[in-house]
């Protein structure tokens, strides 16, 4: 049984282009070639457009003063540390059972694990309540 989509495709690759060289309707793009036969488009317009990818080296590798945490954005890191590696210790218990059918002892772990991130929030969450009553 043909799917809408099989059937499309077969219309578009009938016509002697290769799904990659055709535009939605199914005619061809300027300067596709007849159906390459290694599989790899046979681009021919103005330019290959593959031949020029570079990396915007600013956006990557530069960074300026302004850039850095602040010492109040480093403090407000430091106080969720215990947060963040609880997520991280619950994270990795989930990651360790997804290939795995969970035995009494990891389902133990697991929910350990849970309380421990609840606790770590609630935690936080009375911190940041006192701190702002006071």
């Amino acid at each position: 049984m043909l799917t809408v989509l099989d059937a499309s495709l077969r219309g578009v690759m009938g016509r002697g282009c290769s799904a990659e060289q055709t535009n939605n309707n199914g005619e061809r793009l300027p300067g596709a070639t007849r159906e390459p036969r290694s599989g790899r488009s046979t681009y021919q317009g103005e330019h290959d457009p593959m031949e020029h990818i570079v990396t915007v080296q600013e956006a990557v590798t530069a960074f300026a003063d302004w850039m850095e945490p602040t010492d109040g954005e480093l403090d407000a890191i430091e106080a969720e540390m215990p947060r963040i590696l609880a997520d991280v210790e619950a994270l990795d218990v989930q990651i360790a059972l997804l290939d795995q059918a969970p035995t009494e002892l990891d389902e133990r772990r697991a929910r350990r694990g849970r309380r421990r991130v609840l606790s770590e929030r609630a935690t936080l969450a009375n911190r940041a309540v006192s701190g702002a009553v006071a």
